[in-house]
Formats: structure tokens, sequence, C-alpha cells
């Protein structure tokens, strides 16, 4: 078992936002969105909005030799955010992240720890192999108890940020790869 960090990427669009998450329906934030407000509609017009950390936690996961999924929700209780990538962490040994022919972009790499990259990137990608469909790292997403529509989704809602206004609740599957190991 090891101490693993998650960082919920996402915007702040609102001075009063506040937020309740929890992880595995353990409560792990409740309160104020730390990140800075920036305006909803800059998101779209603007190049320099590039999504923040609004949460970030550290849980013991159980089994770190393999991947394991944990339910997740943000329930918006003031305010309005936006909800995006996930980011789990892959390890915090240099060595171990150094010995791999493709290094980490330094986008990855937040105060000596290393996180996977989100997305239908590897590991979360390469299940199109056996035929099955490339999933990201957050997966049975649902707002409100619903299935969101997402205009240009191919289903899995890979890099796909959404809006949450007071009262909204997002939920997903977060699935959390094997801990990185040295390359051979």
């Amino acid at each position: 078992m090891a101490t693993r960090k998650i960082i919920i990427k996402g915007q702040n669009h609102a001075v009063n936002s506040a937020i309740t998450v929890t992880f595995d329906g353990v409560d792990i934030s409740s309160g104020a969105v730390p990140a800075g407000v920036i305006d909803e509609s800059d998101v779209w017009s603007t190049d320099d909005t590039a999504p923040v950390a609004i949460v970030e936690f550290e849980y013991n996961n159980a089994d770190d030799t393999q991947e394991t999924e944990h339910s997740l929700r943000i329930e918006v209780t003031a305010g309005q955010i936006r909800a995006g990538n996930i980011w789990v962490e892959s390890t915090r040994d240099a060595a171990i992240a150094n010995s791999y022919p493709k290094k980490f972009e330094s986008e990855f790499v937040v105060d000596g720890v290393y996180y996977y990259t989100p997305g239908c990137t590897p590991p979360y990608a390469g299940r199109s192999e056996s035929g099955l469909p490339e999933l990201p790292e957050r997966i049975n997403i649902l707002i409100n108890d619903a299935e969101p529509i997402v205009i240009g989704s191919e289903g899995n809602y890979a890099g796909h940020t959404f809006l949450l206004s007071a009262g909204d609740t997002f939920a997903c599957t977060v699935r959390v790869p094997a801990i990185l190991s040295t390359y051979s």
C-alpha cells in the first residue's frame, strides 16, 4: 500500500465557489475553491486559461501493483466551476521516471511528483488492440445523475471540462494505474 497523490484540474468561475469532494465515499475536501477566478467566457476566447488544480489530495491505495477504480464525486455548493482532467501520481522517484525512453513532460512533474498524462494515452490507452474502446483516466461520467451531452465527443470525454453551477454534481470512476516501476 502506498500513498498516492491526485490532482483534479479545472477552473473557478466565481469568487464564492465552494465544493465538496468525496473519493470512494470519503469526504476529502469541502469548502472554497482555491483556484483564482477566471470569467467563464474566457475559457474559449483566450489561450491563457489552462486548467489549474481545483482540488489536490492524497490517499492510500490498497493495491499499487495493478489498476484500481475509485468513485469520485464533486458537489458544487456555491458559485461555478469547470471540472476537467484528473492527474494521478505515477511515482515520486526520479530514477524510476528517468528510466523510461519517453521522458515525462515537465508539465506533468509537480513538486517532485510525476503524474501520468491524462486522456487516451498510456497507461490508459492500449485497449484498441483487443477491440475495446480507448478509455481515459475518468469513465462513467454523470452530471446530476445523467450522462453529459458533449458535442464532438466520441463517448469517452477525454480532455473535456464540464461546467458546473451551484447545486450540480459531477460523478465519475477514476482509473488509477499501477505505480510506475523501473523500465526494463
